[in-house]
């Protein structure tokens, strides 16, 4: 008896989704939804989730539009993925992934933005930003805003410079320059700048250990190496003015 009771629950079920998809008739029972299930999220709250989905209990599961909510979900700035699904008899799950943050930049005079792993620049509210930016890498730029492209690879080089526990408290923020690519400054003193252009990040920085292994550069001395090029580094000293020698009164 119980099997043939389930056996018709599943064939009404089964029934009416019939019905609903193909647009035949318009389904003849109703599964109020009583449990709406949130999941994967930590910087959206669950109430804009659901406000923006459009899901609420007591709506109909065989009716509700899941692909319409999914592409009002992706509306929201911090949603990276997303997808929902019923569970019958009486549940809808929301399944969110996130944008995560890699990098903080200024987008104007007191406006902030971060940068998360694919490049994209997501602003912020000030709250936001003080709860998100510390520790984050932040990078610098001349001129206009970086591209797309530029953004991406200036989260290659702080990944790459993330891998390196010993020498990454004495790196400071990136500097991004139109036609010459990325720099950062070794937090001495008298900084030391380091170019490292837009690629092969892994291997410059192999090539910048052994280089302060090696010569152990004074930064009094030393004002930058140049690591764009494939097969040699190239050092810049400091212009140093000897204020006492010549012009003097005589």
């Amino acid at each position: 008896m119980k099997s043939l009771l389930y056996l018709i629950s599943v064939g009404g079920i089964a029934a009416a989704l019939w019905f609903t998809t193909t647009g035949y008739s318009r389904p003849q029972i109703s599964l109020p939804v009583s449990q709406i299930q949130v999941q994967g999220n930590q910087r959206v709250q669950p109430e804009e989730i659901l406000a923006r989905a459009e899901i609420r209990k007591g709506n109909n599961l065989l009716t509700l539009s899941l692909d319409q909510s999914a592409k009002r979900l992706l509306d929201l700035a911090w949603i990276k993925d997303v997808s929902l699904s019923r569970v019958f008899p009486d549940r809808v799950v929301i399944k969110i992934v996130e944008y995560r943050p890699s990098a903080r930049i200024q987008l104007g005079d007191g406006v902030w933005g971060l940068v998360e792993e694919g490049g994209k620049v997501i602003p912020v509210s000030p709250e936001e930003f003080a709860r998100e930016a510390p520790g984050l890498f932040e990078i610098h730029y001349e001129g206009s805003l970086p591209p797309l492209e530029a953004l991406q690879s200036a989260v290659a080089l702080i990944h790459t410079l993330q891998t390196d526990p010993k020498l990454l408290p004495a790196i400071n923020g990136i500097l991004f320059r139109p036609g010459m690519g990325f720099w950062f400054t070794l937090g001495f003193e008298t900084p030391l700048w380091v170019r490292v252009g837009f690629d092969d990040y892994p291997l410059k920085l192999v090539r910048l250990k052994r280089i302060l292994n090696t010569f152990r550069p004074d930064p009094r001395v030393w004002e930058e190496i140049d690591l764009d090029y494939p097969d040699r580094a190239l050092a810049r000293p400091r212009l140093i003015l000897d204020e006492t020698s010549g012009g003097g009164e005589g």
